[in-house]
């Protein structure tokens, strides 16, 4: 994906509005950006469908195949791209996203979106730092010499896959790892990752680490490790890329709060780190500092989601599957935690599924158009349902306000 403009350069740019909860689009910046989006009408989600969908901490955000950015749940930091901080239980139109969005990430309080063109838009705590912070920040990030490809967020750090196959992170807390630095004070980056044997094909955080998918089919991870989310054999942080053990050749890779999970080029899902729920799906409780093969899914696995304490997976015959805690009902059925997958029964022709903190969704194709479901915790309307009433098995996630 290319971008008419460095994402540092915009971020510095962004900066100055993010304290004020309003999200901010690159093509707002500098009058060599195109901005198609220009008096442009939002489209009824309705009529429209869902192309993704993103489930964070209490928020959820999606993209309609016209490329309008929606979210609705908890807005207390101004996550929802709206132009107050009231919370929503059905989809409200993000501010300056009414078209041509590709992708947008839902994650703790903050989200993030891309245009088609590759220019970037984040919102709510976005970056981790306001107020007297913010001239701080925007003097410690200098402009990146390539073009941005994707992001991930972490709790509290943020890496970037650029276009010449490479990784850059930056921190905004003391004492953390993730950006790959062996000394870390106060907001650090964004630093070039070294030490992959090759090119970097994807990248997912957790709260406190990253991982990353290299060209030659391996997984490398590094930041904290109490958890063994890592998967090197050990609980030691590592400030530098660590390869996972027992895991063979990969073709995608998922991490959650504090585990991770990798799909092998079998179609097998494997996870580690944290099991305190059950979340690694091997039928146990135990946390994992190497690879562990979940149970019943060695083959036919197309995607993976891995949440706070519970992980879901989409099968290659479109039927979806989750583990882990269901203290909310976030595996899409009554009873307690399971140890091992457990299908969501109601659902069928699934193409992608998101696991947040403690609610999942899923995108199901249906006949010429695909539509949002959500279950889970509903406190702050994170289901889009038009209640706040939590959901143990799907509900449709309505259209837009």
């Amino acid at each position: 994906m290319k971008s008419t403009r460095s994402f540092a350069s915009f971020l510095a740019a962004a900066c100055a509005a993010l304290s004020a909860g309003v999200p901010i689009s690159a093509c707002e910046f500098g009058d060599e950006l195109k901005c198609p989006c220009s008096g442009a009408v939002p489209t009824a989600l309705a009529n429209d469908g869902f192309l993704s969908i993103s489930a964070g901490h209490y928020h959820t955000c999606g993209v309609s195949p016209s490329g309008q950015a929606v979210c609705w749940g908890a807005n207390w930091d101004g996550q929802l791209g709206i132009d107050s901080n009231a919370s929503h239980n059905t989809p409200a139109s993000v501010q300056h996203m009414n078209c041509n969005v590709a992708a947008v990430l839902a994650d703790h309080s903050e989200s993030c979106a891309i245009r088609a063109d590759g220019s970037f838009a984040c919102w709510g705590r976005a970056i981790g730092v306001s107020g007297p912070d913010l001239d701080t920040f925007r003097l410690a990030v200098p402009a990146l010499s390539t073009e941005i490809n994707s992001i991930a967020l972490g709790s509290e750090h943020m890496c970037v896959l650029t276009s010449d196959a490479s990784v850059s992170c930056w921190t905004w807390t003391p004492s953390r790892s993730d950006s790959g630095s062996g000394s870390i004070s106060g907001i650090v980056g964004p630093k070039r990752i070294d030490g992959f044997p090759t090119g970097v094909l994807a990248i997912a955080a957790g709260y406190h680490h990253t991982c990353a998918l290299t060209a030659d089919d391996s997984v490398m991870c590094w930041g904290k490790n109490h958890r063994g989310q890592i998967g090197d054999g050990s609980n030691q942080d590592r400030a530098v890329p660590t390869s996972v053990l027992g895991i063979g050749r990969v073709r995608s890779i998922a991490a959650g709060a504090y585990h991770t999970c990798a799909i092998t080029e079998y179609g097998a899902l494997a996870c580690w780190g944290a099991n305190g729920e059950g979340q690694l799906g091997n039928g146990s409780t135990t946390d994992r500092n190497e690879a562990s093969f979940v149970v019943g899914l060695t083959a036919g696995v197309a995607s993976t989601s891995a949440g706070l304490y519970h992980t879901c997976a989409v099968a290659r015959d479109g039927t979806v599957s989750c583990w882990g805690s269901n203290a909310n009902g976030q595996l899409g059925s009554s009873g307690p935690s399971s140890f091992t997958p457990k299908p969501v029964a109601s659902l069928s022709n699934v193409v992608q599924v998101s696991a947040g903190s403690m609610h999942t969704c899923a995108i199901s194709q249906e006949l010429d158009r695909a539509s949002a479901w959500c279950w889970g915790d509903n406190s702050f309307g994170a289901l889009g349902d038009g209640t706040n009433t939590q959901r143990s098995t799907p509900t449709r996630v309505s259209g837009l306000e």
